[in-house]
């Protein structure tokens, strides 16, 4: 693995990778094995951190998309009148209402 610059990482350096998978015909009753390999140009002294085995049980299936907005559009806080958060007394001070919609 290398850095930015495409350096070899320095010993005892770690990086976070997220895989993203997409499955089909996975049932309740399924047991998914992720086996990961990775090996190095460098001389390696423990071969035994190269192989990882994931196992994962499927607790729940389900077709989720999940879509965020919001109402208005374009929301601005400025001009005359506008208070920053420490000056606020009561709930009627507070800017415009922005509605939250996740659909």
């Amino acid at each position: 693995m290398t850095d930015f610059f495409n350096n070899p990482f320095p010993p005892e350096k770690y990086s976070i990778t997220e895989l993203v998978f997409t499955l089909s015909n996975v049932s309740l009753s399924n047991i998914l094995r992720f086996e990961f390999n990775s090996t190095t140009l460098t001389d390696e002294k423990n071969l035994d951190n190269n192989n990882v085995t994931l196992v994962a049980k499927v607790l729940l299936k389900t077709d989720l998309n999940l879509r965020a907005g919001h109402e208005p559009e374009q929301v601005s806080v400025s001009g005359e009148g506008t208070l920053g958060l420490s000056s606020i007394k009561n709930l009627d001070q507070f800017g415009m209402e922005v509605t939250h919609i996740y659909t």
